[in-house]
């Protein structure tokens, strides 16, 4: 008889979101009435998949205990890191002793907060039986461009066109075996810059996600198609497409069939 597999899942929510232009960091703007990490923390709680979820928060962090968080899911909050890496990493950690190796765990964004049921099943479904994992992306639209850097102002030029059917835009959640996923990325940041140091040496690959760390392990990363519409809030921008989006799908909703 096959073992039932268990799911565990990590929302690193210690970034401040400088991009964003706001007093708050982005996971605490107001979206649809709600604080956008709410939003993204009920989607995994409504799964009713996850053994538990982790949240990583920065230790000046005087919001998240304040959250009427869905009493449907088990929550524990540890403290962040310097980078999403490293928030991730200690979230790991706290799932020592708990979490088998071959336990899947699912990283999700504090600031995506449009993931949807349908999705979330179709992602975990898709990899319930992969020796490593995969994430959500998907391919862009637009014609993609490569950029040189000319001067120090950040100017730049086009080197060439890239073939936009070989490209992918990651999302979240992904989705690794968490032995597997603990050695990918203590082995990544072990010998990685930072997040912020990437500017400065672009020959050397940054974790700016856990497909990046699995990638450097030489392990295959399934890509997941996912929703245009689980996007990332980073700025007001994307707020407001979010609050958009929020408004679309209620319309379909409450509309007759």
């Amino acid at each position: 008889m096959q073992q039932r597999n268990h799911y565990w899942a990590i929302v690193p929510a210690a970034g401040i979101g400088q991009r964003f232009g706001c007093d708050l960091p982005k996971q605490y703007a107001q979206l649809d009435g709600r604080e956008v990490i709410l939003h993204s923390v009920q989607a995994l709680a409504e799964s009713q998949r996850f053994e538990r979820i982790v949240v990583a928060i920065s230790q000046q962090d005087t919001w998240f205990s304040e959250l009427p968080l869905p009493s449907c899911a088990k929550f524990q909050v540890v403290q962040g890191g310097e980078t999403r890496a490293m928030s991730v990493l200690h979230a790991l950690q706290a799932l020592s002793g708990l979490a088998d190796a071959n336990d899947w765990v699912l990283v999700h964004d504090a600031a995506r907060p449009l993931l949807s049921q349908p999705v979330l099943s179709h992602l975990m479904n898709t990899l319930d039986n992969d020796a490593v994992g995969g994430i959500l992306a998907t391919q862009p639209h637009d014609t993609i461009k490569l950029a040189a850097t000319t001067d120090s102002t950040g100017g730049a030029t086009i080197t060439r066109t890239l073939n936009r059917n070989t490209i992918w835009q990651a999302q979240t959640p992904q989705m690794f075996r968490y032995s597997l996923l603990c050695d990918a990325m203590q082995a990544a940041l072990s010998g990685a810059p930072h997040e912020q140091s990437e500017q400065h040496n672009p020959s050397v690959q940054a974790i700016t996600d856990e497909s990046s760390a699995v990638e450097l392990a030489g392990l295959p990363v399934r890509l997941v198609v996912g929703d245009p519409r689980n996007l990332k809030i980073t700025t007001q921008a994307d707020l407001a497409l979010a609050e958009f989006y929020l408004r679309e799908t209620a319309s379909e909703q409450e509309s007759p069939a």
